[in-house]
């Protein structure tokens, strides 16, 4: 019936429905399996606690008050009957036992009398005893209620303790012939009718316990085929389940296995068009870099175009000078062979020099095609050298603190166009705000970040630093902080493909403040970090272009 009923809701369900059914499945079993459980546990040990509370701690009780009924007043009865003790030494601890009688009855008598049954358990028990209770088992069936049988001992107590006081009465009467009557005709008859009644008591608790014991065994065994069954469907339910799902499990890889081989094909195509596209964006993508690149070069030579014309302008004047010096002799008459030797020699220094500035700038812009091991210090000083006299006149202070030589592999020219950049760019912020004074600071030091050394060129100036926003996006291209008559946003940019892109190396840029030796004061102003890794010049790969 179950498995009609699940093949004809299945195929209805989906692949999720049908896992959670299973889920739920085995989770409802499992918790009916632990109610059950807990119910069993439970119910036994409240058996076990009832046996001890109501049973074992009642006998000790009754017992005692046996013991003292047999041991104490019986016996100092019979030593008074033969003079051993005086009757007011029997009398003294006759009471002290009756007390102690009292006491212990009072406590059995409440206890018994305040007992109830656990609700739940209650319920359990006429749940078991309807369904599962065996009623041919033959149970004990006391002859008396208990609490009949608890009222007739205690009648039989107090009247006890009464005759009692009638025969201490009579001792200390001195009618001791009419006190031992009373105590063999009516005190040692009542102290036996006592110990029957409390021996029908402990009896009717002994029985009560093994019917206990037999309920609990009965539940016990219930419990433990119950646990048992709903294991066995609890385990068959979910073998039904797990089959249907595997098997929808396997129609649905058929399925996907055919839509996967359709969707790769597809994919395939799509890759494949992917690829040309992306070939294209990447070529496209090379040439607006070279663009941008020439643009930088010739943003650069603009820039050395007006530092040539810096450098030139003195040379020139003296050989203005020089050739107005031949006029002047030759209107004086004083023009002869030494002063000619003289000025031609100081016309040809003028001349070299002019030839070497401009050669330094040829050499500056030519590009190198192979990587080559060149001094940092050296780079550096070749970048001063071009800029050294136009700063000078603009009153630029250009400091260059050098702790260590040191040597990397790389393009020598494109690293200078670097720092002479990120140099150029300091002279114009610094000339824009009109500082005063203008401080520009290269630091070179050796660093290790483990486990390669590293160069490391610090350039900072004293213009105040960059503002937050523009200090995110100074290294993005055709951004830029001066007037577009001005910059283009490509020289920040560049600089950052040529030290990370051609020399493996990180350029960073940060506010920093920090000491000027020379004028021992500290700035604020904007810090550019180039950190390229320090090779030894058989590192050089000789096919890497």
């Amino acid at each position: 019936m179950i498995v009609q009923i699940a093949n004809r809701l299945f195929p209805r369900l989906s692949l999720g429905s049908r896992t959670r059914f299973l889920v739920f499945n085995i989770a409802s079993g499992l918790l009916s399996l632990g109610v059950v459980s807990y119910i069993a546990l439970y119910s036994i040990k409240y058996d076990f606690d009832d046996l001890f509370r109501n049973h074992t701690v009642s006998l000790t009780k009754l017992e005692e008050i046996k013991n003292n009924y047999t041991a104490n007043i019986y016996g100092t009865l019979i030593e008074l009957e033969k003079g051993h003790i005086t009757p007011h030494q029997a009398k003294e601890a006759i009471l002290l036992s009756e007390d102690l009688i009292a006491d212990l009855w009072k406590s059995y008598k409440h206890q018994q009398l305040i007992q109830k049954e656990n609700r739940i358990i209650s319920v359990i028990k006429q749940i078991h005893k309807r369904f599962f209770q065996d009623d041919t088992q033959p149970l004990w069936e006391p002859s008396l209620s208990e609490r009949a049988m608890i009222s007739k001992t205690e009648e039989k107590i107090l009247l006890g303790r009464q005759i009692s006081e009638e025969v201490f009465a009579l001792l200390a009467l001195h009618k001791e012939s009419e006190a031992t009557q009373k105590i063999r005709q009516e005190l040692y008859p009542s102290i036996n009718i006592v110990n029957t009644y409390l021996s029908q008591l402990i009896r009717h608790k002994l029985n009560s316990a093994a019917i206990g014991k037999r309920s609990t065994d009965n539940l016990y065994q219930t419990t433990l085929k119950l646990i048992i069954i709903m294991m066995c469907l609890i385990m068959i339910v979910t073998l039904f389940l797990s089959a249907l799902i595997l098997k929808t499990i396997e129609n649905l890889h058929y399925t996907l296995e055919e839509k996967v081989a359709e969707k790769t094909k597809e994919l395939q195509e799509l890759n494949a068009t992917l690829e040309r596209c992306i070939a294209c964006e990447v070529q496209e993508s090379r040439k607006k870099d070279q663009i941008m690149y020439q643009q930088a070069r010739l943003a650069s030579m603009g820039e050395m175009i007006q530092n040539i014309a810096h450098q030139w302008r003195q040379p020139l004047n003296a050989l203005t000078m020089l050739i107005q010096s031949f006029k002047s002799k030759a209107d004086n008459g004083k023009l002869d062979k030494e002063f000619v030797e003289h000025q031609v020699k100081e016309g040809l220094r003028i001349a070299k020099g002019m030839s070497e500035t401009i050669e330094d700038f040829r050499g500056f812009f030519r590009p190198n095609k192979t990587k080559e091991v060149f001094s940092v210090l050296e780079s550096v000083q070749d970048c001063i050298s071009l800029v050294e006299t136009l700063y000078k006149q603009s009153e630029i202070g250009l400091f260059v603190q050098a702790k260590d030589d040191l040597r990397i592999i790389g393009y020598k020219n494109a690293f200078s166009q670097v720092i002479l950049n990120i140099i150029k760019n300091a002279e114009d912020i610094l000339m824009e705000k009109e500082i005063h004074p203008k401080r520009i600071k290269i630091t070179l030091e050796r660093i290790e970040i483990y486990p390669t050394k590293m160069a490391r060129v610090s350039i900072v100036d004293n213009a105040g630093g960059i503002v937050f926003d523009d200090i995110q996006k100074v290294f993005e291209p055709y951004f830029t902080t001066k007037h577009k008559s001005v910059g283009t946003g490509i020289g920040l940019y560049m600089s950052k493909q040529i030290i990370e892109k051609q020399m493996n190396g990180r350029i960073e840029v940060m506010n920093s403040l920090w000491y000027c030796e020379t004028d021992r004061k500290t700035y604020t102003g904007a810090m550019f970090i180039i950190t390229v890794p320090i090779k030894n010049e058989n590192e050089i790969d000789e096919g890497e272009q």
